[in-house]
């Protein structure tokens, strides 16, 4: 493709750009707490004095579970797992280079968690309810057990929820303090309450349900919008959409009921003869070392044929999932026009990244492989006629 192919092109991709728009974004969600199971922590709040790291120690002693509303009032659902490593043990003596102030400190928090001691156990760190003694291990020793010991750490530090954190507030007066001193002072708990009415503002918070793939979702939603307001049928889990993979043979094509609606799609469905990019184009087979199938977000099928398998996706900035889709889908989508006639791949893609002079970039390298098969939520709506024709 030309130069200047390209730049008639990108301008009718850039000029439809879509604009994530929050209004049709649902994927936000109520907290799910009963607040009248904090009733301490509201009283302590309602005395409306300055919080220090002794009144809020005291309060984690006789009610840990109040950190749950701290962690909402200052995150935006949870702690993040470095966080919660940093609450639920002292990190300037695990990461110490001093291995026995480090092996030191960790078993020291084993004598005094029965929880921490009983997953241990599990883990088969320790063998009885007795700890190893400092000055009795030698150097590999230490090293060993620091090993694992860290691995436990970890463990716990990726658990769900707030009960682990519960624990700890609950048996130790330090990670009390720890957990007190960093709410206090590298959060600005006090600065932040002045501004809120902690039960008002956790009764009408809203989360998202999966950040990581909203975006992705919001692009499958307005897809699907389109496919049906221009004469596209959901088939889920009805005829050849009910099984995991669609086939293309002909058998199952002669034995549906020629009334079933022309055209039609179903989501998140594999396709067959149809593997991950990286793979070759082969039926998939059930033998040991069978190639590894691509479920795509959108098959659309005429009479029940499987003739257009779409990836889709939203981008507002930059990232390696970017550059991995773009990898993935050009050699996708090349094996496809090579190998399997009468099936076309689309990849619809959208958000400002695009209007980015990375973005930019990008585009002027898939478009020329891709060319009418790259496009956005507007030129995919704008092309239907196009694209229904050539599924005929």
């Amino acid at each position: 493709m030309k130069v200047h192919e390209i730049r008639i092109q990108y301008a009718r991709f850039s000029g439809l750009i879509h604009f994530l728009n929050p209004s049709k974004d649902v994927e936000e969600t109520q907290i799910d707490i009963d607040l009248s199971y904090y009733e301490a922590v509201f009283d302590f709040l309602d005395q409306n004095q300055e919080i220090t790291i002794e009144n809020l120690s005291e309060l984690f002693k006789f009610s840990p579970e109040s950190i749950r509303i701290f962690e909402l009032i200052l995150q935006l659902s949870k702690f993040t797992s470095a966080q919660q490593t940093y609450l639920l043990f002292d990190l300037d003596l695990v990461n110490s280079s001093k291995i026995d102030e480090s092996v030191g400190y960790i078993l020291r928090e084993l004598g005094q968690d029965r929880e921490l001691r009983e997953q241990a156990k599990k883990d088969g760190i320790l063998s009885l309810d007795s700890i190893p003694v400092l000055e009795q291990l030698d150097v590999d020793e230490k090293h060993s057990l620091l090993a694992e010991l860290k691995k436990l750490i970890a463990k716990q530090s990726k658990r769900k929820g707030s009960k682990v954190i519960q624990e700890r507030l609950r048996s130790s007066k330090d990670t009390r303090q720890r957990v007190s001193k960093y709410l206090i002072e590298n959060r600005s708990l006090n600065s932040i309450l002045q501004g809120i009415e902690p039960r008002t503002f956790i009764e009408n918070k809203r989360i998202p349900r999966d950040t990581k793939s909203a975006h992705g979702k919001y692009a499958a939603r307005m897809l699907e919008d389109i496919l049906q307001t221009t004469g596209f049928t959901c088939n889920d889990n009805v005829g050849p959409c009910s099984s995991k993979m669609i086939l293309r043979s002909s058998t199952i094509q002669e034995s549906l009921d020629e009334a079933e609606d022309s055209f039609s799609y179903c989501k998140e469905k594999e396709v067959e003869s149809i593997n991950q990019a990286g793979s070759s184009i082969a039926s998939v087979s059930v033998s040991k070392g069978a190639q590894i199938s691509k479920r795509f977000d959108f098959v659309l099928l005429y009479h029940n044929e499987p003739k257009v398998v779409i990836e889709t996706n939203f981008y507002t900035t930059s990232g390696s999932k970017i550059g991995i889709n773009e990898k993935e889908y050009l050699a996708l989508h090349q094996k496809i026009a090579n190998t399997n006639e009468g099936l076309v791949f689309i990849w619809v893609t959208d958000g400002s990244y695009w209007l980015s002079t990375t973005g930019k970039k990008s585009y002027e390298r898939l478009v020329s492989s891709f060319q009418d098969d790259l496009k956005n939520l507007a030129m995919f709506n704008e092309d239907m006629e196009s694209i229904k024709s050539g599924m005929k």
